[in-house]
């Protein structure tokens, strides 16, 4: 997993795959999923820290991908240290 953070844009960027993206899911305005051919999770781009999102938010993504929940918490380490 790499995690990119984009200051122009403000949003996060974390790649899980390795193929080309196929599609993306808008799960809300701050969170978008790019999924590869296959239906797996290519990379996830968040505008705003895990924190700020709401429970709805993080309960669809998380459900709909699974693999989002070690994306999110992978984040939230980050944002702590950097505080």
């Amino acid at each position: 997993m790499e995690i990119r953070y984009c200051t122009d844009a403000e949003a996060f960027y974390l790649t899980i795959g390795q193929g080309a993206i196929a599609d993306t899911a808008h799960i809300s305005d701050d969170l978008m999923v790019d999924t590869e051919a296959d239906g797996t999770v290519h990379g996830i781009e968040l505008l705003c820290t895990p924190g700020e999102l709401v429970d709805e938010e993080r309960a669809s993504l998380v459900g709909r991908f699974p693999v989002a929940a070690e994306a999110l918490a992978a984040i939230e380490r980050l944002t702590r240290m950097s505080l």
